[in-house]
């Protein structure tokens, strides 16, 4: 998931932070697990200096950890599928610490995902959130399958495309970036995250 989420970000962060800590070449696993924790809760501070943040960055670390000591081992017993799906819930939680203004904020979140308790709110889906729902889920699992996994390859890995090809990926990368532009600019209320830092 690092590799591929922020790669600036965690190149720099192992430049500047991880090697110079000793890296993986350090004479003791503690001081290993140390090392990874550590350029976590730095890039958790990095992001902004608020609790959320903090718990943020020390809980990616603590996974990371966690992939050295067993995570690894338990994927490759149980497959591709159900890694990817771990993966997935382990993100999301810590999402909900990023995307938090509080402590008790996130924490209030995180209860409600995990008891349903019905209201009229609970109930309230419009076309747009289905929309939202299905592409997000599409783009996030469609590699899981043949086709999204070739389609991904052409789409990424391709080393040459036609003028056709740089010409219709130029047309579809401006209407997408028109498309999220005017839904951004549609809200009432909607501003630029590192604004709060």
């Amino acid at each position: 998931f690092w590799r591929r989420w922020h790669i600036t970000l965690g190149s720099w962060m192992r430049d500047y932070l991880y090697i110079p800590l000793g890296g993986n070449r350090v004479n003791s696993k503690n001081k290993l697990y140390f090392n990874l924790w550590f350029v976590f809760l730095i890039s958790g501070l990095w992001h902004g200096a608020a609790w959320c943040f903090v718990l943020w960055g020390a809980y990616h670390g603590i996974f990371l950890i966690f992939e050295k000591l067993f995570l690894l081992k338990l994927y490759k017993k149980i497959g591709k599928h159900l890694s990817i799906l771990i993966t997935f819930f382990i993100t999301i939680l810590g999402w909900v610490l990023f995307r938090s203004d509080s402590l008790y904020q996130a924490e209030y979140f995180l209860q409600k995902m995990f008891v349903f308790t019905p209201n009229k709110i609970a109930f309230y889906i419009d076309i747009e959130l289905i929309t939202v729902l299905i592409i997000a889920t599409t783009f996030a699992f469609i590699t899981l399958f043949n086709l999204g996994k070739k389609w991904q390859d052409n789409l990424f890995f391709k080393d040459k495309y036609s003028i056709k090809g740089y010409l219709l990926m130029t047309i579809v990368s401006l209407l997408l970036i028109v498309i999220c532009v005017s839904s951004i600019t549609s809200s009432g209320f909607n501003p630029f995250i590192y604004f709060r830092f």
